[in-house]
Parts: C-alpha cells; sequence; structure tokens
C-alpha cells in the first residue's frame, strides 16, 4: 500500500498554523459562503492548488503540494461608523503580508504535518474583491509543502 500524505491533512496543518498566529479573524480551508464570511476581516482561505506528479524514482511519492492563500481585508466598515477606509485597508494588506512571510520563514522546516515549507517562485497578487456588496482588498500567495515520504 502507497503511503501518500494527503493534500487535506497539509492544509489542515496550515489552517491551524495560521490560525493560531492570531493576526487574521478567521482561516478557512475552503471557499466559505457569503453567510459564513458574513463581513468579517482580516480574514484567509486557503485552498489546495495542486500536487505534482513527478516520482524521483520507485521508492518515492509525490512531495510537493502547492496551496493558495487569499487574504480578505474589509475596505469600509459601516459598523463603526466609518472610521475604517480604504487607506486603513491597504495599511492592514501591507502588515499582513509580512505576516504571512514571516509565519512561513518561522515554519519553514514544516512541522508535523510537512517536512518544507517554501514560497513560490513568483510575487504576490493584490486585487479587489466585492463579497454580497461589500468591497475586500485581496492579496494572494502561492505556496508549496513537501511531504517525503517512500512507496
Amino acid at each position: 500500500m502507497t503511503t501518500f500524505a494527503t493534500r487535506e491533512t497539509i492544509r489542515d496543518g496550515l489552517v491551524t498554523l495560521f490560525t493560531a498566529n492570531n493576526s487574521w479573524k478567521a482561516v478557512y480551508g475552503y471557499i466559505p459562503k457569503v453567510t459564513t464570511i458574513d463581513g468579517k476581516s482580516p480574514l484567509l482561505v486557503i485552498t489546495s492548488a495542486g500536487t505534482d506528479q513527478n516520482m524521483a524514482g520507485l521508492n518515492t511519492n509525490p512531495t510537493e503540494y502547492t496551496f493558495t492563500f487569499v487574504s480578505f481585508v474589509r475596505m469600509d466598515d459601516s459598523v463603526s461608523g466609518g472610521k475604517w477606509g480604504e487607506d486603513d485597508a491597504e495599511d492592514k494588506l501591507d502588515e499582513l503580508d509580512t505576516v504571512f512571510r514571516q509565519v512561513v520563514r518561522d515554519n519553514a522546516g514544516g512541522g508535523s504535518f510537512a517536512d518544507a515549507l517554501m514560497f513560490a517562485d513568483t510575487q504576490s497578487r493584490t486585487d479587489y474583491a466585492m463579497i454580497d456588496g461589500v468591497g475586500y482588498r485581496t492579496e494572494e500567495w502561492i505556496l508549496s509543502a513537501h511531504h517525503y515520504s517512500g512507496a
């Protein structure tokens, strides 16, 4: 029987890692429904982005699992009388970019769910999103997790 690590196990480990950081109000390992988001900010969504199907030899398994991280920061806050604006959202997005990189760097060894975490060889991407009529500033990162196992 093959001893594959599953993407789900690694994704769950990443969710736990970023939840423990407490920089995001909510961290999801799936794409949440609008009713689940319910105006929360900031939030982080971690989804599977693929598996490297390459095997180095007959005694190894695919070892690289890729994940997409998207951070959402609400651009306005009507709940607090409009005291939070687009410039605050941009500042928070910048702060969370630093936090993301630091969490990955601090846990590059992977811990119990992976052997190594590595940044993708590409820059992050910022954008805007509308969720249920609410504007969010977003940033997307790609991360790979390596899990070395035998066949």
